[in-house]
Order: structure tokens, then sequence, then C-alpha cells
């Protein structure tokens, strides 16, 4: 059941910005031999690799975004360095599964490229949780300073994780709880920002 998780997370993460690449990435780093295994991480890759005909219709750059995954899983050390060579071998030459061979040797083989693969999605995608909080904390500072909900929400949205608001209606519920004050500000950013999003 690894193999299919592993398949499902990175397909969904293809059609992603990078910063949720970033994390599937990590999230794959982390679950790697104590909740999936070896075998079941190499399968959930090769299913992949499988299907890269068919996920380039649905993601034109299929080919470049999953050779990056893998070249960082390669790094990770969650795949072994042959795993392409194992699974294009005999692939016709012009093919999508020769070009993702390709890149992944090209990626591997590049000057720095562990650091560049630890990278790949960009040098600020890998926020870790205790960024994202202070992050949310400082809009919500710049907020109750100067009370425009319009800059307040564009910030929140600039920040790009969505399945992270929660922690603006946390923090904010808890400010205007210490500070009475705050409460209708408070309200009136939540009842805005609720409008937007739904």
């Amino acid at each position: 059941m690894g193999h299919y998780f592993v398949k499902r997370l990175v397909t969904l993460a293809l059609d992603r910005k990078d910063k949720e690449r970033e994390m599937a990435s990590s999230l794959l780093s982390n679950f790697y031999a104590e909740v999936i295994s070896a075998d079941q991480m190499q399968k959930g890759f090769a299913r992949l690799v499988e299907s890269i005909d068919d996920l380039v219709l649905d993601v034109p750059d299929a080919v470049e975004l999953l050779s990056l995954f893998i070249a960082r899983g390669v790094v990770d050390d969650v795949l072994p360095p042959a795993c392409t060579s194992r699974w294009a071998a005999g692939a016709p030459e012009g093919s999508n599964l020769a070009a993702l061979k390709h890149k992944v040797d090209l990626h591997l083989a590049a000057r720095h490229s562990a650091e560049r693969m630890l990278r790949c999605w960009g040098s600020g995608a890998g926020q870790s949780y205790a960024e994202t909080k202070e992050r949310i904390a400082k809009v919500l500072a710049e907020y109750l300073d100067s009370y425009d909900v319009a800059e307040a929400s564009r910030c929140l949205r600039s920040l790009g994780v969505p399945f992270f608001h929660h922690e603006l209606v946390k923090q904010g519920v808890h400010d205007a709880m210490e500070q009475p004050t705050h409460t209708d500000h408070v309200l009136r950013l939540l009842k805005r920002y609720g409008q937007f999003v739904y």
C-alpha cells in the first residue's frame, strides 16, 4: 500500500507549486524506512516512471519534474542511484522514458549535485512549521498596527500555505483574548478573509 501513497503524492505534487513539491519531497524523506519501506518507495517511483507518458498529457513538464523528484530521492537516500537505469532499460531513443533517465543522470552528475537537489524546488520552498507560524504572526501583527484588511489578506495569500490558514484563526483568537481591544479588528479580518476563501 505504501507504493500507492508514494505514487499518489508525487502525482499530485507535479501539478502544484514548488512549495508543495518541497513538502512532498520532505515527507517522502521523513517517511522512508519507518513508515514506507525501501521496497515500497522504489515500487511507487517505478509506477510513476511506467506512467510517464500519461503524466506528460496532464502535466507537460512532467519529465523534468519527475526527474527532479527522483534525483532528490537519490540525494535523500530514499532511492538507489542506479534505479533509473533499471527502470528505463530498453527505453527507445527519443521516448519520454529515455528523456527522464537522461535528465536524472544530468542532475546527479552535475557539479554540487547534492546541494542543488536539496534546493531543487527553490531556496525558500521548504518553510518549516516554526517559520510558517512566525510569518503568519507577522502578518497578524502588521494588520493590528494598520487595520488594513485587504493588505493582510494579500500577505496571507502570498505565503502560499492555504492548508495552514487555521494558524491565523488560532493566533487571532489568542490575540483577541489577550488584548480585548483587538477583538473587533480580528473579527473583521477573519470575516473578510472568510469571504475570499469561500
